[in-house]
């Protein structure tokens, strides 16, 4: 059994090494920045906003799937979060962030 041990655990550490380098090769693509424009202009346009242009960031910052966009229009510009190349799909508004608090969960007791 000890034998496995030692091959099993390389095996890990090579996957770990290789989902991560995986995230970064797709963040300096700009596979994100491609993906989450078209996702931005799909929801731009499901909305009905008469949008000028659309523009998002080639990287996920936050590591959470999605990209920052800016939907330009004829009354100004919409800040949302688009997702970028990966698991998710479509847009959301931005998380609001206020520096120094922490993430409050409903579900905690």
């Amino acid at each position: 059994m000890d034998k496995w041990v030692m091959p099993i655990a390389f095996s890990i550490i090579v996957l770990v090494f290789g989902i991560a380098g995986a995230q970064t090769c797709i963040n300096m693509s700009g596979s994100n920045g491609q993906s989450a424009r078209k996702h931005a202009v799909k929801y731009a346009q499901e909305l009905d906003l008469d949008y000028k242009h659309v523009s998002c960031s080639e990287q996920d910052s936050d590591g959470d799937g999605y990209v920052s966009c800016t939907v330009r229009n004829a009354t100004g510009l919409i800040a949302i979060e688009c997702a970028g190349f990966g698991l998710y799909t479509g847009c959301r508004l931005p998380k609001v962030v206020i520096p120094g608090s922490r993430r409050i969960d409903v579900n905690d007791r």
